[in-house]
């Protein structure tokens, strides 16, 4: 109708264009109308999936926080190195502080040199001394170590670890064994002293001890090495056969 009307110019020509224009947006704003109704009709028919989300993971409880150690819950001290450390800590508070510039040796290298010209048998009183002291003084933390509460063991020995420090065990525990030359190490220690270690010697002691005896257990045969060898392999032997007994 309104084609028919146009072309007998019965609608002007801005006209005619504004109902052509306004006729083809509302049928397809109808089409688009309809379609979206089928779809969201056919999309509600359909079954709707199922979620597809992830389990949440389950919570990892938490381990419980270490036990904290007093000052007054270490194991007492274990007795002083040697009878040295006797002597020094009965004469170095006596020397006086020297001071700075002056040349005067510090008051250890004044002990150490009191000690290398004392003689032997003044020597002996702190070797005696050391003795006596070192068994009393073991048989406290002897006695500690059988009451401690494991817990407090445990987190004494953790504390021990971050320093770098050996672990305590108990009495009775199972140790690994280490090996011939550990066997070695222990047999000749004591041959060894601090006051044997020369002056002009830079190292430090257990660096010193160890390259003695590292330089003799070199110079062995293998004769003379098999004892190690043969004790080493029974107390292997031994440690495997308790391991498998617990």
């Amino acid at each position: 109708m309104l084609s028919l009307l146009a072309k007998r110019g019965a609608i002007p020509l801005r006209m005619r264009t504004a109902s052509a224009r306004t006729f083809t947006f509302s049928s397809t704003r109808q089409l688009a109308a309809r379609k979206s109704k089928s779809e969201s009709a056919s999309g509600a028919a359909k079954k709707k999936p199922a979620s597809t989300t992830k389990p949440k993971k389950e919570k990892k409880e938490k381990k419980p926080a270490p036990l904290k150690v007093s000052r007054d819950q270490m194991p007492p001290p274990q007795g002083r190195s040697n009878a040295y450390a006797i002597f020094v800590r009965e004469h170095a508070p006596k020397i006086p502080v020297p001071s700075k510039g002056d040349g005067t040796p510090s008051r250890f290298k004044q002990v150490a040199d009191m000690w290398q010209v004392l003689p032997e048998s003044e020597k002996d009183v702190y070797r005696r001394r050391f003795v006596e002291e070192n068994k009393v003084v073991r048989e406290q933390y002897d006695a500690w170590l059988k009451t401690v509460d494991p817990e407090l063991l445990k987190a004494i020995n953790a504390k021990r670890t971050k320093r770098g420090q050996v672990k305590i065990r108990k009495q009775g525990s199972i140790r690994r064994p280490g090996n011939s030359y550990t066997l070695f190490v222990k047999d000749v220690r004591d041959e060894y002293p601090r006051e044997a270690q020369p002056a002009d010697s830079t190292d430090k002691y257990f660096i010193w001890l160890m390259k003695q005896i590292g330089e003799r257990w070199k110079a062995l045969s293998d004769e003379e090495r098999a004892p190690y060898r043969e004790k080493f392999e029974q107390i292997r032997d031994a440690y495997y056969t308790a391991k498998q007994a617990e």
